[in-house]
């Protein structure tokens, strides 16, 4: 996370039970609990990676 001016950036990841991939997200936190998008981004899994 990196903060500047009263902003914050935060990339979050998540990989859920289905194991089809990993999902990104980076995002801006400004005053007052205000959130904004930056970009985001899903990679599956190869077939691979699912066994494993």
């Amino acid at each position: 996370m990196t903060r500047k001016a009263g902003r914050a950036l935060a990339v979050g990841l998540m990989s859920g039970t289905s194991l089809d991939g990993v999902d990104a997200a980076l995002v801006e936190l400004g005053p007052r609990d205000r959130v904004r998008l930056h970009t985001f981004c899903s990679d599956p899994y190869t077939p691979d990676e699912r066994t494993r």
